[in-house]
């Protein structure tokens, strides 16, 4: 802080990354606060996938339209300077966010291009969050051979002899993702027990979240009501506590739900017995 706004900036990105992965939300708005004033003087400074920092946070946070006029007013800035690293991040974070308004046209072209730069740029890390995104869209677009090549080439990224820490999570959920469409169940709850361990060992609260969601819809499929009540409380409960409110909200409805198919067999077998 001493040494000035560039500097301060330069590492008000990661940390506005770090925060946000960790659930730390409070140190996050902090830090992006701090950020948002920075850059109003300034945007000068070596980015790379840090870059989509406030972005990612407001995201995740359930704060599409504050995300999306960030990350759009970013991606142009970056594209006039070449630096590429910047806009493919930028560009992960509104694949997503169009994602979740299910606008797939939107999602296709800012994932396909941050994956490009990915592979362009040779950054593998960077890749393997991009992948399991492109993996729900097309598992959204019913395509699921599409889903399934994305899950086999990303794993060709994690070579064993190296230490991935919590980044393969992502991967395992994907996989689960994929096995569920395919009714695959054992499989797909293994895959989805990994990408919880790995969640929890390495403390990332929302990505952990996600995967108990998709559990419970997996179960729910399965008509296993009970198991897919449970993991969808979790789910909401851990949503709740890194405050996305949208994810709340769609993990409730999920169980409400299954609440109101299981009240309407209930009527359907009281009406059979009279």
């Amino acid at each position: 802080m001493d040494a000035g706004d560039f500097f301060e900036g330069q590492l008000n990105r990661p940390l506005i990354l770090i925060y946000t992965l960790l659930g730390e939300v409070e140190k996050a708005g902090s830090v992006v606060r701090v950020q948002e004033e920075i850059e109003k003087q300034t945007m000068l400074g070596c980015y790379f996938e840090d870059a989509a920092g406030v972005g990612f946070y407001y995201w995740r946070r359930g704060m599409w339209e504050r995300a999306e006029a960030y990350l759009e007013q970013a991606v142009t800035a970056h594209e006039s300077r070449k630096n590429l690293a910047a806009v493919g991040a930028c560009s992960y974070v509104l694949g997503n966010i169009f994602l979740e308004r299910s606008d797939f046209a939107g999602a296709e072209e800012m994932l396909f291009r941050s994956l490009e730069i990915c592979r362009v740029g040779g950054n593998i890390l960077f890749e393997l969050w991009v992948v399991p995104a492109l993996v729900a869209l097309h598992l959204m677009k019913e395509e699921i051979y599409q889903a399934e090549t994305l899950v086999h080439n990303g794993f060709a990224l994690l070579k064993p002899d190296q230490k991935w820490y919590g980044l393969p999570a992502l991967m395992h959920l994907a996989k689960g993702m994929v096995e569920s469409a395919k009714e695959q169940w054992r499989d797909a709850e293994a895959s989805y027990q990994t990408a919880v361990a790995l969640c929890d060992r390495y403390h990332l609260p929302w990505d952990q979240a996600r995967t108990l969601h998709e559990m419970g819809v997996m179960y729910g499929r399965q008509g296993e009501r009970d198991l897919a009540i449970q993991k969808l409380d979790q789910a909401a409960a851990l949503f709740e506590k890194v405050q996305a409110d949208k994810e709340v909200v769609k993990s409730l409805s999920a169980k409400e739900s299954l609440a109101l198919s299981g009240f309407a067999r209930l009527r359907a077998r009281l009406k059979s017995w009279r």
